[in-house]
């Protein structure tokens, strides 16, 4: 399967203990590099497990 990768939307979970999380919402999208898109499919792959 090929993704088509154009818009990225990377939020932050930060775990602050055992039973609190904390959402970091991104204001604007990352520009689709390289590097940026290459790390989105590893995630994409990794999740789709």
């Amino acid at each position: 399967m090929s993704l088509d990768i154009n818009q990225i939307a990377l939020h932050q979970l930060i775990k602050r203990d055992e039973q609190t999380l904390e959402l970091v919402l991104r204001d604007s999208l990352l520009e689709p590099t390289p590097t940026a898109v290459d790390m989105i499919a590893e995630l994409h792959r990794v999740l789709q497990r």
